[in-house]
């Protein structure tokens, strides 16, 4: 049984810590107002309608999805993907844990087209909660980590950052070389007033006679 499990590890969807809601179908229907772990909790009143991202995936390939899930106590749990075959260690509709609980359902796909891998509820009125997702090849789930786009993306931010610094400390060693440049002006003149007070001679002596 060991030799036949597969780990892929890389998370093949797309910022799932710190979400964009645009990324995600059916994202209109979860509510995006709590954080856990610096992770996005993504919370639905109500049945069906499962987040997902498209994703073509290799046919016959099996894959994993996780994602930590939590309850109300009455919500159950069902994992969907629109084309292939599900692994049967995933018992569908059963409870959602009310603790968080990092769940996962295999499944391989026979389509080749995108496919919509996803975790739904289907008892109405319940509750259920899912953060830090993730897809990945294989069929043991791994612990979560982030795509390396988003990694690349961390990067190229951090980068566009340190350039705004280095241009801010730029305009401000300007800023104090142009106060510099007008201490020293301001320098310069009031030597030339020094100077100019120095070279003024005062006589004093009235030369014409009898004006008084």
């Amino acid at each position: 049984a060991i030799n036949n499990i597969k780990v892929g590890g890389r998370n093949i969807y797309i910022r799932t810590k710190s979400i964009q809601r645009s990324d995600w179908g059916n994202v209109g229907y979860w509510a995006t107002t709590e954080v856990v772990d610096g992770f996005t909790v993504f919370s639905r009143t109500g049945t069906w309608c499962g987040l997902y991202q498209n994703i073509v995936l290799e046919q016959g390939v099996e894959y994993t999805l996780s994602a930590y899930v939590k309850g109300d106590g009455t919500a159950r749990i069902n994992g969907y993907t629109d084309a292939g075959t599900m692994s049967p260690n995933f018992v569908q509709n059963s409870i959602a844990p009310t603790n968080w609980t990092r769940m996962s359902f295999v499944f391989s796909t026979n389509s080749t087209v995108s496919v919509r891998p996803r975790f739904e509820n289907s008892v109405d009125g319940a509750i259920l909660k899912l953060y830090g997702l993730k897809l990945e090849k294989g069929n043991k789930a791994s612990d979560w980590t982030p795509a390396p786009e988003d990694i690349d993306s961390n990067i190229s931010t951090l980068d566009t950052k340190v350039t705004t610094t280095s241009n801010k400390v730029a305009t401000i060693e300007t800023n104090l070389n142009s106060i510099t440049q007008r201490v020293s002006s301001t320098e310069s003149k009031v030597t030339t007033i020094t100077t100019d007070f120095n070279n003024l001679q005062i006589g004093g002596r009235n030369l014409v006679n009898k004006t008084t």
